[in-house]
């Protein structure tokens, strides 16, 4: 009750007075249960990766167009955004939601992070969502007050019932909106779910696209930019919900940048700040080095922010950090590349069957023509397709590995997304119990060879593989 409620005939001279009302605002309820780090521009992320300046320019024209689409003219409401890891898609989707932000179109956005509880699962997006969007579309703030008034264990539903009573039920109750507003969720491999070693995390990952095609399916104003690596259980989960299939629109950031030059753009300005702090000469680093270090990347910004990082160390001079970089062996007492390492373990690591991913990556580094010893001028399928055929691998050998090993393409190309993953696996102190030598599988997969020529069921290289 008001403080001095239908109080009268009295006067008050001076005091302080404090009202104390019990409970709390329906939206101070819902903040609660949000995961307030997954926005773009919450303080856990500060200062958030983003693009540097002049690089990603072809990917994010792509995007941006496609958000400033008409809705009447637009195709597809989704676009997927994927990419072997490292190449800087959370920096695009930051940069993305940034310029979305100045055009007063951004709905809202969520950062999924594997190694953060509150942002490694699906349990908290509805919410965070539903906050958001009563920030961005105030008209709905009415209507979700009153869902969490009159239903307060709503936010103890299950995610489809939270969706349909805080998101989609008040977008009804509002007059339309002219056009879409965008939704950025990103990092989707990263959602892997409270008990990754126990439930497998592409349940948890096929649960979030599934509430986006209920919103899609709800007829919602907003469209949705999904960024994640390539992993083969997500694409699935795109083609196992048809009508969200249907109105997807696949960016591959792999086939869509100018990497070497991205990366270089991003380099020659960061060394200058260290040359320049350091009083080294205009010659530091030498062209070679840089090329060097710009084919090292292979598109990767996570390997050139890891050599700028440890290059730019006020207690060591640049010129000996760059040359421990570019040695042909690490340091005894360090590993100057211990951020990149981590995310290969990572990924490494999500595979249940160890053997089998050694076989698999030592069959894949022994097809390699340095090694095997044939013609690259080969326009066959990928190596990896040959391997799956000749090895007779099953379906899951390759299922964790879409975002190191290529698996599309033809001959001539890699089989390894990154020119520093085959340096890791060769090296002991880095991949640990991943290691493997350069010719250690080269008799099993001669053998293996042997067998399938002896075969007199052959299957053709050309055959659709679907690598798990």
């Amino acid at each position: 009750m008001p403080l001095f409620q239908e109080a009268h005939n009295f006067v008050v001279n001076g005091g302080y007075f404090t009202e104390i009302t019990h409970g709390s605002s329906p939206l101070v309820q819902l903040q609660q249960h949000t995961a307030s780090g997954a926005a773009h521009d919450s303080q856990e992320r500060f200062p958030p990766p983003k693009c540097h300046p002049r690089t990603r320019e072809r990917a994010l024209r792509i995007i941006i167009a496609w958000i400033k689409t008409l809705r009447k003219e637009r195709t597809k409401s989704v676009q997927w955004l994927h990419a072997p890891a490292g190449m800087g898609k959370s920096a695009i989707a930051q940069t993305i939601a940034e310029e979305c932000e100045e055009l007063d179109i951004l709905a809202a956005t969520f950062f999924f992070s594997r190694g953060d509880p509150k942002r490694n699962r699906a349990e908290k997006l509805v919410a965070s969502i539903a906050l958001q969007l009563c920030e961005s579309i105030p008209e709905l703030v009415p209507h979700v007050e009153a869902i969490i008034r009159s239903t307060p264990t709503i936010l103890t539903k299950s995610l489809p019932i939270q969706l349909n009573k805080l998101v989609i039920g008040p977008f009804r109750k509002i007059p339309p909106i002219e056009e879409d507003r965008v939704v950025i969720i990103d990092g989707l491999d990263e959602c892997i779910g409270a008990e990754p070693q126990k439930v497998d995390p592409a349940h948890e990952q096929l649960l979030v696209l599934k509430l986006v095609d209920t919103m899609l399916s709800a007829g919602l104003p907003l469209s949705f930019l999904i960024c994640s690596r390539p992993e083969s259980w997500i694409k699935d989960g795109f083609q196992t919900l048809p009508s969200l299939w249907a109105c997807t629109e696949v960016l591959d950031l792999y086939h869509n940048s100018d990497m070497d030059q991205d990366v270089e753009t991003y380099l020659r300005p960061e060394f200058a700040r260290i040359r320049e702090a350091s009083n080294l000469p205009e010659s530091w680093p030498s062209e070679g080095d840089l090329k060097k270090i710009v084919r090292n990347a292979s598109g990767q910004f996570i390997y050139a922010a890891t050599v700028i990082r440890y290059v730019d160390d006020p207690w060591n001079p640049p010129q000996d950090r760059l040359n421990a970089i570019l040695a042909p062996k690490i340091p005894m007492d360090h590993n100057p590349l211990e951020a990149l390492d981590n995310l290969y373990l990572t990924i490494l690591e999500m595979s249940t069957n160890r053997t089998l991913v050694l076989e698999t990556l030592g069959c894949l580094e022994a097809c390699q023509p340095s090694v095997f010893g044939y013609s690259t001028t080969s326009v066959g399928p990928s190596i990896a397709h040959l391997c799956e055929t000749i090895c007779h691998w099953p379906r899951q050998a390759l299922r964790a590995l879409h975002s190191l090993v290529r698996t599309d393409g033809t001959a001539r190309q890699a089989s390894f997304f990154h020119a520093t993953f085959l340096e890791f696996l060769h090296s002991p102190f880095r991949s640990k119990g991943f290691y493997i030598t350069k010719t250690q599988y080269v008799p099993y997969f001669v053998g293996c060879c042997l067998r399938y020529l002896a075969s007199a069921s052959n299957l053709p290289f050309d055959r659709d593989t679907p690598f798990g």
